[in-house]
Parts: C-alpha cells; structure tokens; sequence
C-alpha cells in the first residue's frame, strides 16, 4: 500500500519516488518481477480544466449574419456548475452586444449542460468548432487547436466531435458534462533504462516498452472520491524483462490523458502487487545440477569410507 504523501519534501504530488529496500526486492538469475497496480483511490480534485482543453472557437449565425470569435476558460479545479457558470461568463463577454446567453447544469443526476439564450431572432445557429473555419474567421493557430478529445467533451459531447452545434435555445447537450472534462489518468513508473526492451524484428531497435502502469477511468463528477480496483491480473501490469534485478528505486508520475502532468490538490492511495515470475527451465537444470553435485559427493565419500575399511 502506498500513497504520494510519502513522497520526499522536494517532490510533487504528481511526480515522486519511492525506495524499496534491496534485501526486500531482490530477485535470482533465473527470477524476474512482475508489478501490477490492483487499487487506486483520488478525490477528483485536481485540475479539471487546462490547456488541452480550456480554448475553443465560436460561431454565431444570425440569419445571414456571421459573428465569430475565440474563449478561453480560466485553468483550475471547478465543478460542473462553476464550468458552466465561467462558459456564461465568456460567452456573454463575446457575444453580449447580440444575446445574451445562460449556460446550467440543471440536473444533478445526469450532469447535462443547457444552454439557453435570449434573441428575437428564430434563425439563429450557435456552435463551438475548430474545423472548417476560413481564414476570415480564425486564424491559423486558433483552427489548430483541438476540440476533438477537449472542449467538445467539455460541452457534454462525443469523444470525436469537431463541433457541438446548437440550432435552438435551451438544447441540452447528449451527454454529461464531468466525463468529459479529463476522461482517464494515467500513472506512469520509471524503471531503469537496462530494463527497457528493444524489438529488433524490426530491424530499426524500436522500444517495445509502456512506461503506463495502469490507466484509471474517471467516472464520477469533480470532487468525489474515484476509487480504481483490478485484480483480474491479465493486464496494467510490467514485466522487467532482465533477470535477476531488485527494484531499488521507482519513480511514479500521475498524468492526464494527454501525458500531461495531472495537478493534483490531494495525496492519492495505491496499492501494487508484485509477483516474482521463476523460469522453470532453469529451475529445472538447476534441480538437475544439484542432483549430479549431491550424487558427486556421496560417490566420493563411499570411496574415502572403503578405502580408508580396506586400509
């Protein structure tokens, strides 16, 4: 069992290490270890809204009206009802001078966003995208930036969505809001570099090495507890492929999906299984080989006992 809050006074929540005594993780030549992280426990505090996902290009067609323009979410951990409240906020600044828009949370078992805004105009269309913008609208960089696994999930929208579109006021979105804020964490262990494999099928000494322990699904809303179990013991598990190492000292980092460092405002709590693999080929030479010593030795003191009879 163990935590990031025994990490040193120098590390971060995020990125720490951890020490295992060589007397306690020492394996044979012919043993090797396999680590599995069957447990995981984190209030979902940390930083729901950053880079990847804080920026997204925004349209408004007003009959044959065109206004577009470009909002960026303050960085931080906020609820869902904090998310929609600072989206209001933004949208309103972009937009104020046309609609006047209200972005809610209304159910608090579903979590759906819906957006509601207050025009004379029936035809109008609203929607946040990054795709198919010309460059009289958004610049270059602005299109670049993703909505795909971002903003769009953000907004209560398919993992794949390059633009939620809204044709109507008060249209709720398909789907809830906090799943799409971070959708998974990942923690990450760093072991020494002769441990790492290289796949020389491919002729070019390309990795074939993960350095992801396990990646833990986010299914609850900010601020509750995710709590991550596995012990099926067929996958999130490393193999140090050279045998006969101890472990010594393992660096853990904990990340978003984008392998971006996740900030973390909590100590989380997890627990490894380690299992030492013996290779059975060679357990049985060497069952063999102690065998043919044992059987030496005997050989050698009947001869010394006769001998020493006869003499």
């Amino acid at each position: 069992m163990l935590s990031s809050a025994d990490r040193q006074a120098t590390e971060d929540i995020n990125r720490f290490s951890i020490v295992f005594p060589e007397n306690l993780m020492r394996v044979q030549p012919n043993e090797l270890l396999r680590i599995q992280m069957t447990y995981f426990s984190l209030l979902n505090s940390f930083q729901n809204i950053n880079a990847n996902n804080n920026r997204v290009g925004v349209v408004l067609v007003q009959g044959t009206s065109t206004y577009s323009g470009f909002i960026t979410l303050p960085n931080g951990s906020y609820s869902v009802n904090v998310i929609a409240t600072n989206m209001t906020t933004a949208l309103n600044n972009l937009f104020g001078s046309y609609t006047t828009f209200t972005m809610t949370c209304p159910d608090t078992t579903t979590y759906y966003s819906k957006l509601v805004w207050t025009t004379a105009i029936t035809s109008l269309t609203f929607y946040f995208t990054n795709v198919s913008l010309p460059a009289s609208i958004f610049t270059q960089q602005q299109r670049s930036i993703p909505m795909n696994n971002g903003m769009s999930r953000l907004l209560g929208y398919a993992q794949g969505t390059a633009s939620a579109i809204y044709t109507s006021s008060g249209t709720l979105s398909p789907y809830n809001m906090f799943s799409g804020q971070i959708p998974f964490l990942r923690l990450h262990v760093d072991v020494p570099p002769q441990n790492v494999e290289y796949d020389t099928s491919l002729g070019n000494n390309q990795m074939n090495y993960s350095d992801i322990l396990s990646q833990i699904p986010i299914l609850v809303p900010p601020f509750a507890p995710i709590i991550y179990q596995d012990f099926t013991g067929d996958a999130n598990c490393y193999e140090m492929p050279s045998k006969g190492m101890r472990i010594g000292t393992m660096n853990f980092t904990l990340t978003d999906n984008y392998n971006t460092l996740a900030i973390a405002n909590d100590d989380f709590f997890f627990t490894l299984k380690i299992e030492v693999l013996v290779d059975e080929g060679n357990d049985t030479k060497n069952i063999l080989q102690d065998t043919l010593n044992t059987l030496k030795l005997q050989t050698l003191n009947m001869e010394n006992y006769f001998g020493e009879k006869n003499n």
